[in-house]
């Protein structure tokens, strides 16, 4: 994994895979029984893998879920996001750092302030008027 300033995640959507490059302190969390969906590293203290959190589909769900109703750069009608709230999963997995770097799968790459993430409350967005997102339209996450 690439590291940017010390302190940054590297997302990397794959096929129903999310990779965040986000140091570790080993701590608790249950394993996935299922294709991993989301896989954390970086300034996290909560792991379940050596230095990685990752979560299959259930354990996403299992997440506490957010909705946000707005529009975006591909849809001008308003439509219903749910996900994980992005601040909210560094916040469980005990992230220290001020910035992330998000990688896509097809190697877009963006940095997003923590602060940003918190104050507009970002999703991890799985569904979207209650469809599941799939890498062919817009997702997931």
């Amino acid at each position: 994994m690439t590291k940017f300033k010390g302190e940054i995640m590297i997302f990397k959507i794959l096929p129903f895979l999310l990779f965040v490059n986000l140091s570790v302190a080993q701590t608790q969390l249950n394993l996935p029984e299922n294709e991993i969906m989301l896989e954390v590293t970086g300034n996290i203290a909560i792991t379940n893998e050596d230095e990685y959190a990752v979560f299959d589909e259930m354990m996403i769900s299992q997440l506490p879920q957010k909705i946000i109703n707005t529009n975006n750069h591909v849809s001008e009608s308003i439509n219903e996001y749910k996900g994980v709230n992005f601040y909210d999963l560094l916040v469980l997995l005990e992230y220290s750092g001020t910035t992330v770097n998000v990688t896509a799968w097809d190697d877009y790459v963006v940095n997003i302030a923590i602060k940003d993430l918190k104050k507009y409350g970002v999703l991890l967005a799985t569904h979207e008027n209650g469809k599941r997102l799939t890498l062919n339209d817009k997702g997931p996450m």
